[in-house]
Parts: C-alpha cells; structure tokens; sequence
C-alpha cells in the first residue's frame, strides 16, 4: 500500500503510516535517514489529524523526505511491512471486509485478495464490495449493515460466509 499512495493525493497517509510503524518498531531506520526537511514533517504529523497531514502532503514522494530513493525498500522496512501485511495470518474470528470498487485509496483488488487469502486459511469471511460507491462513502453506507453483523457475532448467531 506504501507505493500506491506514495506520491499521490494521499500520500500524507503513507508518511503517517511511517511514523507509526518507526514508533511501533523503534529499531526501524526511519530518523536515521529522514532529511531536515523530512525531520520537520514528521514532528508536524505527529500533532495533526488525518484530514490536516492528508492535505499538507498530498502528492509528496517519501524519497523526497530521506536521503535514501526507496527507503521501503531496505531490508529492515521489508521486514517489518511483511510481518504487518494483512492476511499472512488468519484472523480466529469471524470478517466483514467490505470495500468500494471505486475506492480511491485502497484498490479493490487489494480487498479481493484479502477476501480470498483469508478463504484459503478456513477464515469465516463475508465480503461485499459496492459497485458504485468510494472510500468515504461506503464506509459510511455500510455503517448499519456492520453494526447489525456485529451485533449478530455478539448474539452468537453464524456468522454467513462467502467462501
């Protein structure tokens, strides 16, 4: 996901998730290798909310904040991106990943291959993807339909599934 958001309009979102993952895994070269100008954006994320440091870094390049072209592509952050990727560990519980076709920020495919990655590992999974709605918008439209499948798991009714 760092390289489909990095540079683009929500690239503040791939920074932001730098910062996190430095902070979770203090070992991670990420200080060590951020520019003056970089050292600066960092200590600014760290005070804003999502739509502030979205909008501040939109369509800036990691690179361009360290000194290194590719700094995702050092062995210490591959290491620690593999071992946070989603589905290379099946969840106990039962899913509900639901995801627009037009999301703008995480690309469906992304979510249809979680889905089924999940499926192959025995994960109760029930995936829906909206045809027409985005990120932001079916988040929100889907709001009822999840709390109700929540509310159902919390009932200890099945879970359905569709793997």
């Amino acid at each position: 996901m760092v390289r489909h958001l990095d540079g683009g309009p929500f690239s503040g979102l791939a920074l932001a998730g730098a910062v996190g993952l430095a902070t979770a895994y203090p070992g991670l070269p990420f200080r060590s290798i951020l520019t003056r100008e970089g050292k600066a954006a960092v200590q600014r994320i760290s005070t804003q909310c999502v739509d502030e440091f979205t909008r501040e870094f939109a369509f800036r390049r990691l690179a361009d904040l360290t000194t290194v072209d590719d700094p995702v592509a050092l062995p210490a952050w591959q290491r620690v991106l593999d071992a946070n990727r989603l589905g290379t560990t099946a969840p106990t519980a039962p899913v509900l990943p639901y995801h627009a076709a037009l999301d703008e920020l995480i690309p469906v495919t992304v979510a249809r291959q979680l889905a089924a990655d999940y499926c192959t590992r025995n994960v109760t999974v029930r995936y829906l993807e909206s045809p027409v709605e985005e990120h932001v918008s079916y988040a929100a439209a889907a709001a009822p339909m999840a709390v109700t499948w929540l509310a159902d798991r919390f009932a200890r009714r099945p879970a359905p599934s569709t793997c």
